[in-house]
């Protein structure tokens, strides 16, 4: 389930970017950490780069010298199998922090990769590990990066081991709904970044039944498409269908 984008390495030159005048910050920095300490963080900044769709922000196996802070677009993050086929392992979008894979081992464990164009501030790992020797705020705030990580591994893993394909389904849109009412959009009518190729690969399912399974809520009247447009028409019965009461698929 190759991607048919083309991946690139990153190439940009920097732009002078500061978290006091980003609109995604209060997504990107915890609470208790987003008012005081937004000069330190803005110091960590090496660089805000502009990406382009399918350009490569790091690859699996290499050395954690970054994490990255999405502020414009949406990102995948992918490894790639015993038989090179890609599995699809997470999607980031705007005030979402990539990279976190690698703080337990040093080495990230998966590709991050563009879906569309896009912007992020890279951080500087090694300012902030120092940071974290006379500061027990931000040790704590790393450390919550990597408990975040493990419970979204987490999650995406019980999805996928005891859930019917219907559910994984709707589940996912349901995700995406809320991320997308987080940032301040429409929770119920969004663009789907990703093909269908990917969000099967993220799912365990194949192209064809996610396909058939929109296609049936669609007849079912409870979301409408329109090539990658999606609206939630009925968030009511939709959410009937995660505890299987109905349109059942393994």
């Amino acid at each position: 389930m190759l991607s048919t984008v083309q991946v690139q390495s990153i190439k940009a030159k920097p732009v002078q970017r500061t978290c006091t005048n980003c609109n995604v910050r209060d997504i990107c920095l915890p609470a208790d950490m987003a008012q005081q300490n937004l000069p330190l963080m803005s110091q960590f900044i090496t660089r805000t780069i502009h990406v382009k769709r399918g350009t490569r922000i790091f690859s699996a196996g290499q050395t954690l010298h970054s994490l990255y802070a999405v502020r414009l677009g949406v990102f995948k993050t992918r490894m790639m199998n015993e038989h090179h086929r890609e599995q699809v392992t997470g999607f980031y979008m705007a005030g979402a922090l990539i990279g976190a894979d690698a703080l337990a081992s040093g080495r990230h464990t998966y590709d991050a990769i563009a879906l569309e164009d896009g912007e992020v501030c890279e951080l500087s790992y090694a300012r902030i590990d120092a940071q974290t020797q006379s500061s027990p705020a931000f040790q704590a705030y790393l450390y919550r990066l990597m408990a975040h990580e493990i419970n979204r591994l987490h999650h995406a893993t019980l999805l996928l081991r005891d859930t019917a394909a219907v559910q994984r389904v709707v589940a996912f849109l349901f995700n995406l709904s809320d991320e997308f009412a987080l940032r301040g959009y429409s929770h119920k009518s969004f663009l789907l970044r990703m093909t269908r190729n990917e969000m099967a690969s993220y799912l365990g399912l194949s192209i064809e039944t996610v396909s058939r399974i929109l296609s049936r809520l669609q007849s079912m009247k409870l979301i409408q498409m329109q090539n990658r447009l999606i609206e939630l028409l009925d968030i009511p019965e939709l959410k009937k269908t995660m505890k299987g009461d109905d349109c059942q698929e393994n």
